[in-house]
Formats: structure tokens, C-alpha cells, sequence
């Protein structure tokens, strides 16, 4: 399985910065031949069907006349990506890429669109009850306080990708309907009750699902997917509402990014303290 949670760090360091580096016209015409043959690989995945096998490393080689060991590294680079699989005695085989989640403040529906596809909901469940000692501590509600509970499978292209089960503080979003809920529920929160969530918490797990939720995502039995859970709080300082969303582990991975800031000299920095 492709690698699950893609951690992307982004370092902004304040401080001299000394460097050199000498470019020569062997380095910009490999650096020309690289982006020459991820073009034309590019070029061949949008011209091939999902699933399809792709020519040999051997034919494909001399088709686009490069190196086989240049090829395979680019290969590499797709598969690192997701683009492609390589299945032993198989071949390399044409996959979606992974959908990127990132950890933060924007709404399922915000992501899809984002990416260029159309995002859908099914309510699988809509329920008002008594919270639970637990779900009470996690929304900040007195113990038995109604709270919103709300089961959608989210679509993108009309092809499952998560099962997300929300709930909600009954007192914060009254006169709130099953239909209310089919599109952005954030959009819905800020447009209706005047909610919008300015911090969030959340934690990612790998989790095994159970038979009934692989069917529902449309996965295959044993297929490892993400468990995002997520807690939001609203610009009053609220607690206004807990998430808990099972992803598919074959077409998603979580990207985080973090800024780190030093106003120190490079020469002096500590070591890292060990955690």
C-alpha cells in the first residue's frame, strides 16, 4: 500500500545563509533530459486508461530514449506519488493518485473542490439524543445535554471516500434537519447560525475497518484506511462540534505543513533537545 500519511515541513529560518554553487552545461542538460521525460510521462499517464499496465522498462526506455536506470528512477518518483504501481511479475500498472487531506480548518467539500472534483454527500443517520459522560467531556456540555448526531458518506465524483460521523451541541444549531446537511456543513454553520470554527484538534490514526464500512466505502475487505478525528472551536471559544472520519487508506493521504522560526545565529543553535 502507497505510504499513508505524507508529512511535508516547511522551514523558514531567519539568519545568515551562506552558499555557493557552480551551474555547468552538463547539470542544466540533465536537469533539461529530466524535465523532457517527465513530460512525456506525463504525457503517456493522461493518454492511459486506470489500471492499465504500462510497456516494459526496457520499451520504455528506448521509446523515449533515456537510460533505464534515469527511467526508473522517474518511475519511482510516480510511484512515490501514487501515480503508479508496481505489482512483482506483474508489471507497472496506472493508479488514481492519493487525495491530499490537509490537517487544518478546511471543510471536506472545500478540499474536492479544490481539487477539481465535485463533492457529494449521502445522510446515512440523523439522530438528536443525550450525550454520553464522554462525548460530554469532548463537546463541554453538561452530561445528558442533546447534542446533533449526524452519519454522511462523503463522494467525490460520486465515488465514496469517507465516512464521517459528526456531532454537534443541540443548543448551538436548533431547528437543524436531516436535508439541512447534504452539502458543506461548515458553509452551513456560518450562513445559518453564525458558527465558524477558528481552531481545530486533530489526531490520525491507520485503522482496520469492519466488513460493514469496507462495503460502504466500496474497498476491499482488509484494506487499511485513516481515522481522523477532529474537534472544533467556533470564534467564541465554543467547543461546536467533534468529528470522527474514517478515509479511504487507498486514495488518501494527510499533508501537514509547520513554519519554524529561529532568531538565533546558525552557529549557535543547541542541539535538538531529545523528545
Amino acid at each position: 500500500m502507497r505510504s499513508l500519511i505524507t508529512h511535508q515541513i516547511l522551514g523558514s529560518f531567519t539568519g545568515p545563509v551562506y552558499c555557493s554553487s557552480v551551474v555547468t552545461k552538463s547539470s542544466l542538460s540533465q536537469t533539461q533530459r529530466g524535465s523532457d521525460l517527465r513530460f512525456d510521462l506525463e504525457r503517456l499517464l493522461s493518454e492511459s486508461i486506470l489500471g492499465s499496465r504500462l510497456p516494459g522498462e526496457r520499451e520504455l526506455a528506448v521509446r523515449l530514449g533515456v537510460a533505464r536506470m534515469t527511467l526508473r528512477k522517474a518511475i519511482d518518483d510516480l510511484v512515490a506519488e501514487g501515480r503508479v504501481e508496481r505489482r512483482p511479475g506483474s508489471g507497472t500498472f496506472v493508479t488514481r493518485p492519493a487525495l491530499s487531506k490537509e490537517l487544518g480548518l478546511s471543510s471536506f467539500s472545500e478540499d474536492m473542490i479544490a481539487l477539481g472534483l465535485t463533492p457529494g454527500s449521502r445522510v446515512v443517520e440523523f439522530t438528536r439524543r443525550p450525550s454520553s459522560r464522554t462525548l460530554a467531556k469532548q463537546l463541554r456540555v453538561p452530561h445528558g445535554d442533546p447534542v446533533v448526531h449526524i452519519v454522511r458518506l462523503r463522494l467525490a465524483n460520486n465515488e465514496p471516500m469517507a465516512l464521517e460521523a459528526v456531532w454537534l451541541p443541540s443548543v448551538f444549531v436548533p431547528g437543524l434537519q436531516a436535508a439541512d446537511v447534504e452539502g458543506s456543513l461548515y458553509g452551513l454553520l456560518d450562513a445559518r447560525y453564525g458558527i465558524r470554527p477558528v481552531a481545530t484538534t486533530s489526531t490520525v490514526a491507520a485503522i482496520m475497518p469492519d466488513r460493514a464500512v469496507s462495503k460502504t466505502l466500496d474497498v476491499d475487505p482488509g484494506q487499511p484506511c485513516l481515522l481522523v478525528e477532529v474537534t472544533g472551536v467556533d470564534q467564541r471559544g465554543r467547543m461546536v462540534y467533534f468529528a470522527r472520519g474514517t478515509y479511504r487508506g487507498d486514495r488518501y493521504q494527510v499533508r501537514t505543513a509547520r513554519a519554524i522560526e529561529s532568531t538565533r545565529s546558525p552557529s549557535r543553535l543547541a542541539p535538538r533537545e531529545r523528545r
